[in-house]
């Protein structure tokens, strides 16, 4: 049994994808979009007991099967595999020699037996309809419906453009009408049209050149007049929907992932202004076209429409393998361009690690699979192509050769059989106008499934219609739980923690401990799962998101820096930037004399991600930003560790001075050893409590911590 593949929109999404594909064979209504809204993914996927879970959830009657080597072919198809030890596939069926496969990743594939059976590791899930079960009630909408704003956004020009090929349509069925008339005169009896008939028929031509004419170069103004306007349309209402997602988002997904999403809209733009309105009009003129030669001769129009009939099965017959192929080249096509993202970004650590070679590999791996996909559908989309153009090369003299024939029983004239033959060709010529147009929408359909990733991901909800404007900083967490997706385990586990105006407040633990992650709902980034965060009394919900963000400052350890001058940066989401406020920042965060130094000094172009400059200088610049917004909550997330001892101590102090609250996360602890509590934690717990001092007296895991880090300073260097 065949099934319909549905894509990882992120790498943890191969087991949640392989229900969704063999619920829908029991469900014609399913949608995946509903379902990963439901069943929500986390950044550590899913094992087979939640597989399990989902499918009974879904009213399946489920069994998770070990299978012996060589035994899967006993198994009913199809089934989900474990594949590899960290993967999940569908196997739709097995046999002896080979097996296919589909692929969240990467599709349908036929695979050998030998790689069947070295990369089955032998767990199978198998499903089927439970007594009670029911299909969903609601259908799931088409991907296309997507393209209607902006089709509307755009309609006045449009429908311009619509009226305009309608008039160039007009021209071209003038054609075999004049084609007719100069036949027909050239062939009556004196062999030739008279003076006045001759320059009738040059007047006509004239004129419908002419229109012609004019009607092309209005469909070029107002074609680059729609591309504009839906364009800006599109990538705007995208990229800002993109923006305004959850922070959780952008987590599971990679760089390169969602700018190959984003470029999409670019495609996207294309084609409704270009390949829809033409491919529509050329299905209008087919149908106009075939009504012309069903009048004139409706058997030479019964020729004409069995040649059509046979390129149109063609095109159906090839259509599901040319929109799978073409869903899987554009998968590829995202995660070549990861590759190419992640090695700009990380160029810096390849360059020291001498990992080049690695990294060629990686992308020389990636093109194959995508050159791979790419011959797959160019193959499917070429013999379909070929048979197509056959027809439209062909057709027109098989018309002419039986209405040559024909032409004296029915009562034709020459010039009404060359008549036909010119109709005919622009028929065939427009039909295989809306072959291209098919194609393209099978591309545009896999364009559509990325993009709707972000589309069908709701904004965040986290502030709704809060009105608060100012906080003072106290900050509540009351048996605060966090887990990345109901199939995680928890990061945090009844985190209680109290902060009040004015304190400093450090938190520690070894790597993994769910420090980080804390930072990230202090910040307002993530959503506990359970329990409760309170900023002065009140939840998040009930302040203003600007109000909320300007009272907030957080520096993380993952420095990232704008492609703009020191000035911006520094000033950057802030709201102030007057010369003066940036360079008292700066001096605060000991970098003013460092950027006078530098030849243009403020104005000196930082680029792309502050790869020009100094791991301490980025850090510094971020401080700075801190400094100038001037909040009631910092947090500050391993904010200094690219620093040096004594600048850290006197960016801190310029914190201290201030009535804020200060939340400080830090690996080397003579960073928070004056802070009024710190918290220590374990296994996203927290497992201590104190003063520095109550931490030492008390022997625990902060005392351990703070015994190794000072045997570290007092161990010498070197000999000799």
């Amino acid at each position: 049994m065949r099934v319909s593949p549905l894509y990882q929109n992120v790498q943890t999404e191969c087991g949640l994808c392989c229900c969704g594909m063999l619920i829908s064979v029991h469900d014609r209504n399913f949608s995946m979009a509903r379902f990963r809204q439901t069943y929500e993914v986390g950044r550590d996927g899913m094992a087979v007991r939640d597989i399990v879970g989902v499918l009974r959830d879904r009213g399946l009657r489920v069994r998770a099967l070990r299978v012996k080597p060589g035994g899967a072919g006993g198994v009913p198809t199809p089934f989900i595999a474990f594949w590899g030890r960290r993967h999940f596939v569908v196997v739709e069926k097995v046999g002896d020699q080979g097996a296919r496969i589909v692929d969240p990743g990467r599709g349908r594939i036929e695979i050998g037996a030998d790689e069947f059976d070295a990369e089955f590791s032998g767990i199978a899930v198998t499903a089927e309809p439970a007594p009670g079960f029911a299909e969903s009630r609601e259908r799931p909408r088409s991907e296309w419906w997507r393209l209607l704003p902006y089709v509307r956004f755009a309609a006045g020009p449009l429908a311009l453009l619509v009226a305009v090929s309608l008039v160039a349509f007009g021209a071209v069925l003038a054609v075999p009408m004049l084609t007719q008339a100069l036949v027909d005169a050239y062939t009556a009896g004196q062999g030739g049209a008279g003076p006045g008939g001759a320059g009738l028929l040059v007047l006509v031509f004239a004129a419908t050149a002419a229109g012609y004419l004019a009607a092309q170069t209005g469909k070029v103004l107002l074609t680059i007049r729609s591309v504009k306007r839906m364009g800006r349309f599109m990538a705007d209402s995208v990229f800002e929907h993109l923006l305004r997602l959850p922070y959780k988002f952008f987590a599971m997904r990679s760089t390169g992932d969602l700018l190959f999403r984003l470029n999409n809209v670019t495609r996207l733009r294309d084609f409704l202004a270009n390949d829809l309105v033409s491919g529509t009009m050329s299905v209008l003129l087919t149908l106009v076209l075939a009504g012309y030669m069903l009048a004139r001769s409706p058997m030479l129009a019964a020729v004409a429409f069995a040649l059509f009939a046979l390129a149109l099965a063609l095109l159906f017959a090839t259509r599901a393998r040319i929109s799978q192929a073409s869903l899987s080249e554009v998968e590829e096509q995202a995660k070549g361009q990861a590759v190419q993202v992640e090695a700009v970004g990380a160029v810096s650590t390849i360059k020291t690690s001498g990992a080049e070679d690695e990294f060629v590999r990686a992308w020389e791996q990636a093109n194959h699979r995508i050159l791979d996909r790419y011959h797959r559908r160019a193959w499917w989309q070429g013999m379909t192509g070929a048979g197509i153009q056959a027809v439209q090369t062909l057709g027109p003299l098989l018309v002419v050769a039986a209405g040559l024939r024909l032409a004296p029983a029915a009562g034709m004239s020459l010039g009404e059989v060359m008549a036909f033959q010119v109709a005919a060709s622009s028929f065939f010529a427009q039909a295989s106008t809306t072959f291209t147009t098919v194609t393209k929408l099978f591309e545009v359909k896999a364009l559509l499934y990325r993009i709707g990733d972000i589309l069908d991901t709701p904004e965040d909800a986290t502030f709704g219609d809060g009105t608060l404007e100012t906080l003072d900083g106290r900050i509540e967490l009351r048996d605060v739980w966090f887990s990345y997706s109901r199939y995680s385990a928890p990061v945090l586990r009844g985190v209680d923690l109290d902060v009040a105006p004015g304190q400093k407040v450090g938190i520690v633990g070894a790597s993994g401990s769910g420090k980080s992650t804390l930072a990230r709902l202090l910040a307002g980034l993530y959503r506990p799962t359970d329990g409760r965060i309170r900023y002065s009394g009140r939840a998040i919900g009930e302040y203003r998101k600007s109000a909320f963000f300007d009272s907030v400052a957080f520096v993380h350890q993952e420095v990232v820096l704008q492609n703009k001058t020191i000035r911006e940066n520094v000033s950057w989401g802030t709201g102030r930037a007057d010369p003066g406020s940036v360079e008292h920042a700066a001096r605060r965060a000991r970098i003013h004399d460092e950027i006078l130094a530098m030849p243009m000094g403020y104005e000196t172009l930082i680029s792309q991600f502050g790869e020009g400059i100094s791991g301490g200088q980025r850090q510094r610049i971020l401080l700075a930003r801190a400094l100038l917004k001037n909040p009631r909550i910092v947090i500050l997330d391993e904010a200094t560790s690219s620093l040096d001892t004594v600048n850290e101590r006197a960016i801190a102090a310029e914190f201290d001075d201030r009535e804020a609250v200060r939340v400080v996360i830090a690996h080397r602890l003579s960073t928070i050893e004056d802070a009024d509590v710190i918290y220590v934690m374990r296994d996203g717990e927290v497992v201590e409590r104190g003063t520095h001092g109550e931490l030492i007296a008390g022997g625990g895991e902060y005392a351990q911590l703070h015994r190794r880090q000072s045997a570290e300073r007092e161990e010498p260097v070197g000999r000799g």
